[in-house]
């Protein structure tokens, strides 16, 4: 049958001012989050601040290491951190800024009272005098990491607006930029120090990307077309490989040299693209993924094994979902169960509607492919957390975010459907 969301390039004034709206009152939200949370009582926020606090000291990357590491989170990939560097130095570049390799000053200790039974609860994870409590470039990257979530919320939107586009109704497009400017967790996580935020823009980009490339497939546009390395180039997102092979391999239709074509151009600029960092590693640790030092630094803490099935079962099962939605302070403040309940319901209706449109063929064969690419990679995303459950207890539903982008829409898709 043909789709129902196919149309034409125009978007109303009255779609743009939705979307303006849905944008603004993120940045509301982020901000009243920014100014609430004391420093670095987000999710790590402090070990991320120490990773950008020594690229700007030392101009290089933290060791990885298991003896006293400068940040545990020095095996991350470092573009995030470098970006925030470079705005520190460009914020120290005024006279009377002070060195341009000085310290944050943004680093506090930990509350005894967290582990004090008589001082239970204690929300507050992290000791705050009121010297400290907000300190300057707390401030400075917060807002970087606010502009990376709107740069988000546009991708998701546009990626959506390639899915379903004019002249069909924009309320595919827009309730997906709602879910993921406006789901709580997004927003905390979107307003802390956190190379998450970076991830999830990188997500939509890929998403908005392969959904185009699938699109130009049955238009029989995609030889040569920049698509395939801009997919290439944007791959920061390693759980996207499995995904964008097979989108090439529906787009060729069987074609297999077009295919491994596509596949190596791609895959070429992607390790080109990684080269420096993989080069690195094995310079520093002896091999590109720095693998034994990272488990050096990070030991094993779990006893699960796969066949225990503890990712079917509680604890592991409600602290992925709430997380998932919305638990701030580190993983110690969670929102009344009623809106949990909500997002319940949310998700109920979304799977729903997606049945309802299969059974009716509203979708056209790319919109169906692009959907099959999106819910696959969300299940790869929580196999990978599985797996990484069987070393370390983390289980917080942010590990989930790479592929929020992609949620985010199939929701939209669904809510509508």
């Amino acid at each position: 049958m043909t789709s129902r969301f196919v149309g034409s390039p125009h978007i109303s004034r009255a779609e743009q001012a939705a979307l303006a709206a849905i944008i603004l009152l993120s940045v509301a939200l982020n901000t009243g989050y920014a100014r609430l949370t004391p420093w670095g009582e987000a999710p790590d926020e402090p070990a991320h601040e120490r990773y950008v606090e020594y690229v700007v000291r030392f101009a290089r990357l933290p060791v990885i290491t298991g003896n006293h590491p400068y940040t545990n989170e020095s095996q991350q990939p470092p573009l995030y951190y470098a970006l925030g560097a470079i705005l520190v130095w460009a914020s120290r570049i005024f006279p009377g800024a002070g060195p341009l390799n000085a310290p944050l000053q943004a680093n506090v200790g930990f509350n005894d009272d967290v582990n004090d039974p008589s001082k239970q609860p204690v929300y507050n994870v992290l000791k705050h005098n009121p010297a400290d409590r907000f300190p300057p470039y707390a401030y400075l990257l917060r807002g970087f990491s606010i502009l990376l979530g709107i740069g988000t919320i546009l991708m998701t939107y546009a990626a959506a607006r390639k899915l379903v586009p004019p002249p069909a109704h924009a309320t595919v497009a827009l309730a997906s930029a709602a879910f993921v400017a406006l789901i709580p967790e997004r927003l905390y996580i979107g307003t802390s120090v956190a190379n998450e935020n970076i991830a999830v823009l990188v997500s939509a980009w890929l998403v908005f990307l392969l959904i185009d490339h699938l699109q130009r497939a049955t238009q029989g546009r995609t030889d040569n077309h920049p698509t395939v390395l801009l997919l290439g180039l944007a791959l920061g997102v390693a759980s996207f490989v499995v995904p964008i092979i097979w989108v090439f391999w529906v787009a060729r239709k069987g074609d297999m040299r077009g295919f491994l074509h596509d596949a190596v151009r791609m895959l070429g600029l992607a390790a080109l693209v990684a080269s420096p960092l993989l080069i690195y590693n094995i310079i520093t640790y002896g091999d590109p993924l720095a693998s034994k030092a990272v488990a050096a630094m990070l030991p094993k803490d779990s006893s699960y094994h796969i066949g225990d099935l503890y990712w079917l079962k509680d604890p592991f099962r409600h602290f992925l979902w709430t997380s998932f939605w919305g638990v701030f302070g580190w993983q110690r403040v969670w929102m009344p169960d009623w809106f949990y309940y909500l997002f319940g319901l949310f998700t109920s209706l979304g799977i729903l509607g997606g049945v309802r449109l299969l059974i009716h063929r509203a979708l056209s064969r790319p919109q169906a492919q692009a959907c099959a690419a999106l819910l696959g990679h969300a299940i790869l995303v929580y196999a990978a957390i599985v797996l990484y459950s069987l070393r370390l207890i983390a289980w917080q539903g942010r590990e989930l975010y790479p592929a929020l982008p992609g949620l985010c829409i199939l929701m939209g898709l669904g809510v509508v459907g």
